[in-house]
């Protein structure tokens, strides 16, 4: 029976059959995505920083820690399926996406609640504004106008996320950042020499006088 050749000689060693079947890969067999929003500094919103694959929501929150937050300074975070992100179109006519969105009735008392994000331009950072109740997504755009619409920036397009599928670390557990403003080593700004030489110079010019 025939077998397949290749420029590779670890696959002609395999000795694959021309005729064989190949094998099917498994329609979306690889972990699903999650966002993660990070706080990058104090009294400053969430700001969405990337994703990450993972088996689920727990796992994720481990992921971005590690992605996202071992650089930088960070005080707070927060992760949630990519599934459960609903997103606006994004508005590029420099007016608000809030003026295509109709007005609001009063929400419910026992309305849900939706973490509401701003794009104000793009390639910047997606911020969270706060969150409000709503009976449902299409309801949750309404009330954010109500909160939110009259922002004084053009919002390109918002994000919604309800807050019961978002984890947000707890206040007891962001002491994990504590030691990142320690590390000065992770900054670039710690290997310029150009002090230490003048310095270092100075110091032999001492010492031969």
């Amino acid at each position: 029976m025939a077998t397949l050749t290749s420029l590779d000689p670890r696959v002609t060693r395999l000795g694959i059959t021309a005729d064989g079947d190949a094998s099917q890969k498994a329609e979306l067999d690889q972990h699903e995505t999650f966002e993660v929003f990070l706080v990058p500094k104090e009294n400053r919103p969430y700001e969405h920083a990337g994703i990450v694959h993972a088996p689920n929501i727990d796992m994720a929150f481990l992921f971005g820690k590690e992605q996202y937050s071992r650089r930088f300074t960070c005080e707070a975070m927060a992760v949630a399926a990519t599934r459960s992100v609903k997103t606006t179109e994004i508005n590029d006519n420099k007016q608000s996406i809030y003026t295509t969105i109709g007005e609001a009735a009063p929400a419910a008392e026992s309305a849900d609640r939706y973490e509401v994000f701003h794009l104000y331009r793009r390639g910047a950072h997606v911020l969270h504004q706060g969150s409000v109740p709503a009976a449902d997504y299409q309801d949750a755009l309404r009330q954010a106008k109500l909160v939110f619409g009259d922002d004084k920036k053009p919002v390109l397009s918002i994000w919604l996320v309800k807050s019961t599928d978002m984890q947000f670390v707890d206040d007891e557990d962001r002491d994990l950042w504590n030691t990142l403003s320690e590390k000065g080593y992770r900054d670039s700004l710690a290997y310029k020499a150009g002090d230490k030489l003048t310095n270092f110079k100075k110091e032999l010019a001492e010492k031969s006088a």
